[in-house]
């Protein structure tokens, strides 16, 4: 034991172990209590029991506390939270690198005209093309690879909402620019679609002044409605 972690008591004139009466055993055997909650006024012996307190376990867990709360405290380590805050960043930073690569690839997929799902699972394109692109990405490839994992986000309802959310944000993108001119044109069709339900085409015509061209942009379909007003008559 270090000299340094002995201290001394001016109201019971006796000896104890800093580390030991701080992180050491409150209650058990008295030799792992000496120096610690049992404080030493035998002067003749006292180099004995140094010897013997050394040796014990309390005294090295007890210093090896100390030692953590003393690095914490002086900024040299970081504490559980921390360390715990740190992991958690990291999972979530390993996620959102997984899920912007599987929407990088729908995106891609959207661009080219590509159909997302084949036949089966397997054949899709877009299951083709994470895998291809999980042979240059070890972080993508081990999450494929894991069978056991609840939540891949590779399943055709997640895609859907992902081409969802993608479609919403282009919308938003086209009514900003036509918003920052002057005037601007609706454009509408109807048509039956196969289940014989009429669905209206919208599309605005508007004159974009970053560019200096005028863009037709289409921002979605709008289900038709037929609303009947009836009469009532009354006879009297």
């Amino acid at each position: 034991m270090n000299n340094s972690w002995l201290r001394y008591s001016l109201s019971t004139d006796s000896v104890y172990c800093g580390p030991s009466r701080f992180f050491g055993p409150q209650s058990g055997d008295s030799k792992e209590k000496a120096f610690g909650t049992t404080q030493i006024t035998d002067w003749s012996n006292l180099g004995k029991l140094i010897t013997r307190h050394k040796v014990t376990k309390s005294y090295h867990n007890s210093l090896l506390s100390s030692t953590s709360c003393l690095n914490i405290t002086d900024g040299k380590a970081k504490d559980v939270t921390c360390k715990s805050t740190e992991g958690y960043e990291s999972v979530v930073a390993k996620n959102r690198h997984i899920l912007n690569c599987i929407i990088e690839t729908i995106i891609l997929c959207g661009n080219q005209g590509l159909a997302l799902r084949g036949h089966n699972k397997e054949d899709g394109n877009f299951s083709r093309l994470s895998h291809y692109r999980s042979r240059d990405n070890s972080i993508l490839r081990e999450h494929l690879l894991k069978s056991e994992l609840q939540y891949k986000y590779t399943s055709p309802d997640i895609q859907n909402e992902i081409i969802q959310i993608c479609g919403e944000m282009i919308v938003d993108d086209i009514v900003q620019d036509c918003n920052k001119c002057p005037c601007f044109g609706f454009i509408a069709d109807e048509a039956a679609d196969c289940s014989t339900i009429e669905q209206m085409a919208l599309c605005v015509r508007f004159f974009d002044n970053s560019q200096g061209i005028i863009r037709e942009e289409f921002i979605g379909f709008a289900e038709c409605r037929v609303f009947f007003k009836i009469s009532e008559q009354r006879v009297f």
